[in-house]
Formats: C-alpha cells, sequence, structure tokens
C-alpha cells in the first residue's frame, strides 16, 4: 500500500489517501523520515512543505499528537530507545538490536548514533539483503549471477543471459522472494525482473507466475 499516503491520512485526519503530487502526502513522507531519525518538532518549522500548506507550530504540535495516539507502541518503543542511546553516550560503540535476531554496530556519537538506533528497521533489511545474496552466491556460479550494485538495503542483480531459464528462474525467484519472519508476521518481498537482450538493447519486464515456480 502507500505507506507515505497512509500517513498523512494519519497526521491531517484524512478520511481518503490523497492523491501523490499532493503536498499533504509529501509533508508526511518528509515528516516520517525526519521523526524517524529523532526530530522534534521545532525542527519541522523548517522542512519543506510546511510553509505551503500554511502550518503553525501549533500545528506541528497537533500532527505530532495525532501521529503518537496513532503509532503508540512505535511511540513507546522510539522514547525508550531514545534514553538507552543516551545512556551509551560515553561508550565507544553501540549494538543496535534488528528484526532478524542480529545486531547493528555503530561507532557513531551523539545524533549520529541516535539516528542508526531510531533506524534499526533498515539494518534488518540490509540483514535480509546480505543472507539473500549469500544465498544466491552459493547456488550460483559467479558467471552466471553477479551482484551489480547495492544501496542501502535494497540490490540489483545481473543475471548471463543464456542461463535466463525457467528453471534459473524459479530458484532465483525462490531465494530473493523467501519468506522472513518480522516481528511475528511471515512476510515476503517482491522484486521486479527485467530482461534486456544486449546492452544497448530496450528491457522488458519479466513477469512470473508464482504457481510456476519449482522448490
Amino acid at each position: 500500500d502507500d505507506l507515505h499516503g497512509l500517513k498523512a491520512m494519519q497526521l491531517f485526519g484524512l478520511t481518503e489517501k490523497p492523491a501523490k503530487k499532493d503536498p499533504k502526502r509529501h509533508f508526511a513522507k518528509r515528516y516520517r523520515h525526519r521523526m524517524k531519525y529523532g526530530g522534534s518538532v521545532a525542527g519541522l518549522t523548517t522542512m519543506p512543505g510546511v510553509k505551503e500548506l500554511g502550518l503553525t507550530f501549533n500545528d506541528l504540535q497537533r500532527i505530532q499528537q495525532r501521529d503518537a495516539v496513532a503509532n503508540p507502541a512505535y511511540t513507546r518503543w522510539k522514547d525508550r530507545m531514545m534514553v538507552k542511546v543516551s545512556e551509551s553516550r560515553y561508550a565507544l560503540h553501540y549494538d543496535v538490536p534488528t528484526f532478524t535476531g542480529r545486531y547493528r554496530r555503530t561507532f557513531e556519537r551523539e545524533g549520529r548514533r541516535q539516528r542508526v538506533a531510531l533506524n534499526a528497521a533498515q539494518g534488518g533489511g540490509l540483514d535480509m539483503l546480505n543472507i539473500t545474496i549469500g544465498a544466491l552466491c552459493a547456488a550460483f556460479p559467479r558467471e552466471e549471477v553477479q551482484v551489480a550494485y547495492t544501496a542501502h538495503d535494497s540490490g540489483t542483480l545481473h543475471i548471463r543471459h543464456d542461463v535466463f531459464t525457467p528453471e534459473t528462474c524459479s530458484r532465483i525467484v525462490n531465494i530473493v522472494e523467501r519468506e522472513w519472519m518480522v516481528f511475528g508476521h511471515t512476510i515476503r518481498i517482491p522484486a521486479e525482473y527485467w530482461v534486456q537482450h544486449t546492452l544497448e538493447g530496450p528491457r522488458e519486464k519479466w513477469i512470473h507466475e508464482p504457481t510456476n515456480l519449482v522448490a
């Protein structure tokens, strides 16, 4: 679903999701990321979109209050994490737990340490990416499937054209779109697949049917 549209509904009390170009949706996206990294209401006053929507400091306070009411579990977790990070301010490093059961070690200090701690979900996503890449490396020779590049917790793979067969695709999809357990919920993250016959040629989107996959 449209995560930023849903956030805008929470923050502004909307009954319908706004369009993707709606200023309230743009505000909700920026708000979510800024507050996720430990931002404050005072820091929101200079955020792009505030003047466009005519929001005052009191408006921003009410928006934050709506956010806290709509997401009580997250608000409590965030408050606990802020206290833990503050208590570790003199420590050389801080270990941030992620939903995969692994820890993300940061040597950052002050606000940057807080930013890493409050973005533990990205650390979990990076764990998932690393585990997936490891599984692909074990399943395929390097000359057949390679990691082209990664960015944060996402990545792009290149598959050699002559080994792009239904059987190979099924094996890749089963690895890339495996099930994960996240906070008691079983999730599967879909990937996009493109076929490019030559380096200069156009790309064609490849649609796979989950029922055709092999174990």
